[in-house]
């Protein structure tokens, strides 16, 4: 078989791998509720409801809205359609440079704590005493 022929070939199958990794991973999601990480999928209607619910128990994300932070920008979309609903204090804007001053970003209040890094909504949810959303998820490196 000519060398270019074979090239060609294992392109193909790598792609029809990559592929077929993706839709076993999809189906597995859409029927049992967790990605291949193990952690928890959420609908869009529960992130909203998580979102609601640590507003109402005072949780406050402290981030950057800015390309400078790359863990903000992770931060913000593994909460997915719950940061709309989520208390969130820009710590790029000037008013609020006093109350960043001390934290390593993203920043996390819960009650009378701050917690440092990337955290899913599971881990939040138990954090902050949103019992129906506990998940089995923490922190994300």
């Amino acid at each position: 078989m000519d060398k270019k022929v074979r090239v060609l070939l294992t392109f193909g199958i790598l792609v029809l791998l990559i592929l077929g990794f993706y839709l076993v991973s999809y189906v597995i999601t859409k029927y049992t509720g967790y990605s291949i990480t193990g952690r928890a999928v959420y609908s869009k209607e529960e992130q909203v409801q998580i979102g609601k619910c640590l507003t109402n128990k005072g949780v406050v994300l402290y981030c950057v809205d800015s390309m400078l932070s790359l863990n903000c920008l992770r931060q913000k979309r593994n909460l997915g359609k719950a940061f709309e609903y989520m208390s969130y204090i820009d710590c790029s804007e000037s008013e609020n440079l006093e109350q960043c001053r001390d934290l390593s970003l993203p920043a996390w209040k819960i009650g009378k704590r701050i917690y440092y890094g990337i955290y899913d909504l599971g881990r939040l949810a138990e954090v902050s005493g949103c019992e129906e959303w506990q998940g089995d998820g923490g922190e994300i490196s």
